[in-house]
């Protein structure tokens, strides 16, 4: 609804889960590979590989028949901050692949965001860090982000019609979680009430929330 590329590298965890989100809501979505396009990694991702494909777009500045290695991870890294005005980081530790995208993005002037969370988390280390240190303005909803860089927040509007015929079943659950409450409802609630990790439901709120379906409210909260 936001005409908004998510650019991400197709790995496990939070890259796959922002492609297929974007698939499923029929949102441009671009992966940019450590390897040549005949070696998609890891190997579980080849069908999400080939619907970006046909619906988006693979990068790669590998040619044909190159394996994926290591230092070619990080080194991918640069192309995803450089190709896009914002990075924001969901969650990482100190020394993860996400924290060189994020330094690299600073480097090149570009804006960052992060997702804070708990202090004795390790995967939130990084982000945590990168609010200290100033280095990320520090978001809780996509309601934020979208505020900062003035992306066409006049889309956001009360008066939606709730449509949920095109969510998927993870989606219409946390919804009607959210819905069947008469106020705002706390993050760790949804997780607990869903049965998802806190990565998964963070990553559907910030789906729900661009469609417009539900608002975010203080404290971690979200109400529909």
């Amino acid at each position: 609804n936001h005409n908004i590329t998510i650019v991400s590298g197709l790995a496990y965890g939070i890259d796959i889960c922002a492609h297929t989100n974007s698939l499923e809501n029929n949102n441009e979505t671009m992966a940019v590979l450590a390897n040549g396009f005949d070696f998609i990694y890891p190997r579980y991702h080849r069908n999400i590989a080939h619907k970006i494909a046909n619906k988006g777009l693979l990068i790669s500045e590998h040619s044909l028949g190159t394996s994926p290695q290591k230092a070619f991870f990080p080194k991918r890294n640069r192309i995803i901050a450089g190709i896009t005005d914002a990075t924001i980081i969901v969650e990482s530790n100190k020394k993860g692949g996400a924290m060189i995208t994020a330094r690299m993005a600073n480097d090149y002037n570009r804006d960052v965001f992060a997702f804070p969370g708990e202090i004795q988390n390790p995967l939130k280390a990084g982000c945590n860090q990168l609010i200290q240190e100033n280095k990320a303005h520090l978001i809780t909803s996509c309601s934020d982000f979208l505020n900062f860089m003035n992306w066409n927040t006049d889309l956001i509007k009360k008066d939606i019609p709730k449509k949920t015929e095109k969510l998927n079943n993870i989606e219409v659950r946390l919804f009607n979680i959210i819905s069947k409450n008469d106020g705002p409802v706390k993050v760790n609630k949804i997780k607990l009430l869903s049965g998802l990790s806190i990565k998964e439901t963070q990553t559907i709120l910030f789906s729900l929330e661009l469609k417009g379906l539900i608002n975010p409210g203080p404290g971690q909260t979200f109400w529909a």
